[in-house]
């Protein structure tokens, strides 16, 4: 019985194929370099709000375009 246990622990855990995921960030055309923590919380943030989404289903590839705006500083935002 223990050395079922075993087998069957090391094989969930060192052997079975986990499902990974790829996340790129470009900013102004140049590649930032992403650490596994960073990409792993843009991964489930994006996730999570997509799957949000009523009738999105689950999604293999997500490609996001943001234009971010133009900010002009507010001078009473040091106040």
């Amino acid at each position: 019985e223990d050395i079922k246990s075993m087998v069957d622990f090391l094989e969930e855990r060192f052997l079975t194929a986990r499902p990974t995921s790829e996340t790129t960030l470009f900013v102004n055309g140049r590649s930032i370099s992403l650490s596994s923590f960073a990409q792993r919380v843009i991964a489930g943030a994006l996730l999570g709000i997509i799957s949000a989404l009523k009738g999105v289903g689950k999604p293999q590839r997500v490609h996001l375009w943001l234009r971010a705006e133009d900010r002009q500083e507010d001078d009473t935002s040091d106040r």
